[in-house]
């Protein structure tokens, strides 16, 4: 068995905790021709495009593996060493090993990272179980991908709605009354909005759609199969990224389409 160690934060004190482990990866018995094979067949013959979520899973798994970064998975036996925090030695029981281990994902080799400190490797922590990174690009993949229909589709309603709109605010202009001036500054904030959903919300969203693709079938595959931790963690940090534009995007549209789009309406 080899040693590894994880990294969590302590409840009591918020202090991250280095929690040793001795543990035996099942996968390592594939054979070296055979990895060699699947290589191959990755990288030349296959066309990246045509990859499901289930092999760029797989192939997001070995690239991570070549930096000596394992995942729970891989596992067919852990148990726990000794952890080490400053000068002191603490140990946990089987009890509460296996609770930590429940929020745990990653391991790091101890012969490759022992000498990096806690906060060095703070940069790891965008790295997530390959299953669950996949679930979360196909999932925003998709909303995205819905969110451009949404726009498409309505896209004749949200145009009159600009123009009803407009011809308001002219007909109101026309009075030639300060009276007018609150209901006319509502409706141009309300054509900005219309305005913010066609254009640059259509365009937000396409250009988060093409920057996940890109991840997910070109820089999973291609680019973090270069042997270095950067390639992958950016890449890694770009999906981050990403999420969290669709997050701020989604926020945004669904106050919107709750007062535009719904058929209430």
């Amino acid at each position: 068995m080899s040693s590894y160690f994880f990294i969590f934060k302590r409840e009591d004190d918020g202090e991250l905790i280095r929690l040793y482990v001795k543990g035996l990866i099942g996968n390592m018995k594939t054979g070296i021709l055979t990895e060699m094979i699947d290589d191959f067949k990755e990288h030349y013959i296959d066309n990246m495009f045509d990859k499901s979520s289930e092999q760029i899973s797989k192939i997001y798994k070995k690239n991570v593996n070549t930096q000596h970064i394992y995942f729970k998975g891989q596992y067919s036996f852990i148990k726990p060493c000794e952890s080490i925090t400053k000068n002191n030695l603490e140990y946990y029981d089987e009890s509460k090993f296996s609770e930590i281990l429940k929020h745990i994902d990653v391991f790091f080799s101890r012969e490759y990272y022992d000498n990096y400190t806690n906060e060095e490797l703070d940069k790891y922590k965008v790295i997530v179980n390959p299953s669950k990174l996949l679930n979360i690009i196909d999932e925003n993949i998709n909303y995205a991908v819905n969110l451009n229909k949404k726009i498409y589709d309505n896209h004749n309603k949200l145009f009159k709605l600009d123009f009803d709109l407009l011809e308001q605010k002219n007909n109101l202009l026309k009075e030639r009354t300060p009276y007018n001036l609150t209901k006319i500054i509502d409706i141009i904030k309300e054509r900005d909005m219309i305005n913010y959903v066609i254009f640059d919300i259509d365009s937000d969203i396409t250009n988060v759609l093409i920057e996940l693709y890109n991840c997910k079938f070109i820089k999973l595959i291609k680019y973090c199969s270069i042997l270095q931790s950067s390639s992958i963690l950016d890449t890694l940090e770009t999906i981050k990224n990403s999420v969290s534009n669709v997050e701020h995007i989604k926020e945004i549209f669904e106050k919107f389409e709750k007062k535009y789009l719904d058929d209430n309406n």
